[in-house]
């Protein structure tokens, strides 16, 4: 059967800050597209506050396809795009990795749809990948620098740091404001593991309290790429509007290096307006001009100055 894309088993040599070489490194993260029977699962593991009782279980199953889009020497881009339905040919924008090596920089979550941009030390970026993931919509989610590690025959990267509620909770409680969390994203022979550990987090002006821990495991098991086949043709068709709305994200967040993104608008949440703009922008052929004036436009609606 004739592949969708080959996974890398040896990239040539790349060289980038100080004369290293990142060659594994790249092919570490490369090594995430693919086709994947994902397993989502979550548990309360014990509260951290006298009364607190902690919530079932969440477990969820999916298939998704994640392609690597755009590269260059010290930079890999990763969509992921779900397969839902059943006869798994409808396909859904799901979120996304960009990887940067020795990054200067880093956007930090601080809680309430706020993020903070933040310069980063030599030490802080030397030899250390930025792992930035973004919402559906391409808005900001998380970001953290940590470096690759491999003992024996095991590779994974690791890094801590705060993210916005998780989907399948933000629009369910309002009890918390942030999650602490540990990401591990382990290579394995047949995919991938995202671990989880974390702290949930209530914000009370400066005060923070932990009130409960939570592990969470997903885990990417590689299955035919021909499974996938409908979220690849999706993607050809959708790419270039997607990375046009990426470029206006990038605008808007250099010009505010303290972003909050809030909800004046009472037409209701972002990531529709945006899915409909781009369906719009490819279905009428607009040029690429007026599909950036209008995402712009949609994504300043939401921006709290």
């Amino acid at each position: 059967m004739k592949k969708l894309f080959m996974l890398p088993l040896l990239t040539l040599v790349s060289f980038a800050a100080h004369g290293r070489d990142i060659s594994n490194e790249k092919s570490n993260i490369k090594s995430f597209q693919g086709c994947y029977e994902v397993g989502f699962n979550f548990v309360e593991t014990f509260p951290l506050i006298e009364g607190y009782k902690t919530t079932a279980p969440y477990h969820s199953k999916a298939l998704e396809y994640v392609v690597v889009d755009e590269e260059t020497n010290n930079h890999v881009g990763l969509q992921h795009i779900l397969i839902v339905g059943k006869d798994q040919k409808m396909t859904l924008k799901h979120w996304r990795q960009e990887w940067h090596y020795e990054p200067t920089s880093l956007l930090e979550f601080k809680g309430n749809n706020t993020w903070q941009q933040r310069a980063l030390s030599a030490e802080e970026s030397e030899g250390r990948w930025l792992q930035s993931v973004t919402q559906v919509d391409d808005a900001p989610r998380y970001e953290c620098a940590a470096k690759w590690v491999q003992t024996g025959e095991s590779q994974f990267w690791e890094c801590t740091s705060w993210n916005p509620l998780p989907r399948r909770e933000y629009t369910k409680r309002s009890d918390y404001q942030v999650i602490e969390r540990r990401n591990r994203q382990m290579i394995t022979k047949d995919g991938w593991i995202h671990e989880q550990d974390s702290q949930k987090l209530r914000l009370d002006g400066d005060k923070v309290t932990a009130f409960t821990k939570e592990r969470g495991e997903n885990t990417y098991k590689r299955v035919d790429d021909s499974k996938c086949q409908a979220a690849a043709n999706w993607w050809t068709e959708h790419k270039s509007g997607w990375k046009v709305i990426r470029a206006s994200w990038a605008k808007v967040r250099a010009e505010n290096p303290k972003l909050k993104l809030g909800f004046k608008d009472p037409e209701g949440d972002l990531w529709p307006k945006l899915f409909a703009i781009e369906e719009t922008a490819k279905n009428e052929s607009w040029p690429e001009a007026k599909l950036a004036k209008e995402s712009e436009a949609a994504i300043r609606a939401y921006v709290i100055q």
